[in-house]
């Protein structure tokens, strides 16, 4: 069985309002894409103007909240250029897990950096998200530094509704023997026809975006991705 994520990718703060307002209830932990423009060609919220910066700004110095906070955990997946510097914003806006991608110049920094705050009271998890053609010793240097690995499904990063990369699966099965109890989950690509498979070659969390919001029903199809991972 793998747990079904739903994750969001959307311009502004009022587009992932509507988002969360259609699988409230039905969801309890929800994954924020987040694209600077650096690591990815694609810009999300709060990195497409000045003002979405001071809104965002507000929220990671407690001026005010990410929507419905009571109602969901957060996953920040940071497809940004420089996570030692945005990581703790997103820390400080209170989501209580973040993904830092090897890919960015300062993943290792931001990693070790965080790993240092959580001496103290930080009590959020950390995952490296690491590309579908990647191999499974690609993430040694990491796995000291993080909690959970998190495959990339889709070949170019940074934008929803594209094919799966099935160079992913074989990742998958590669990282479950190599690092047996670690949490690994995929995100990307994923829909209803993979959801088995992927469980089954190891990952225990399954990412998705546009298989679930590109729906009529975003909250029944959420339902149906669950029931066909409880098979």
């Amino acid at each position: 069985m793998a747990e079904i994520i739903p994750a969001i990718l959307e311009s502004s703060l009022e587009k992932i309002n509507e988002r969360l307002r259609e699988i409230r209830a039905e969801a309890s932990t929800v994954q924020i894409d987040i694209c600077d423009g650096a690591l990815v060609p694609s810009k999300t919220w709060p990195y497409g103007s000045k003002d979405q910066q001071k809104e965002f700004e507000q929220i990671s110095k407690e001026e005010g909240s990410l929507p419905f906070w009571e109602a969901f955990d957060f996953e920040a997946d940071l497809m940004v250029g420089n996570p030692r510097t945005s990581a703790p914003e997103w820390v400080s806006a209170g989501v209580s897990r973040v993904v830092i991608h090897i890919e960015s110049a300062s993943a290792q920094d931001a990693l070790r950096e965080l790993q240092e705050m959580r001496n103290g009271e930080l009590g959020v998890k950390l995952g490296i998200g690491i590309p579908s053609g990647a191999r499974a010793e690609d993430v040694d240097p990491f796995m000291g530094l993080c909690d959970y690995i998190q495959v990339m499904g889709i070949a170019t990063i940074g934008f929803q509704g594209q094919p799966f990369d099935r160079k992913a699966v074989e990742l998958i099965r590669a990282l479950r023997v190599k690092y047996p109890d670690r949490t690994i989950q995929v995100d990307g690509g994923v829909t209803r026809e993979h959801v088995r498979e992927l469980a089954q070659a190891g990952a225990t969390r399954l990412i998705v975006g546009s298989a679930i919001f590109k729906s009529a029903d975003p909250r029944a199809a959420l339902r149906e991705l669950r029931s066909v991972a409880e098979l």
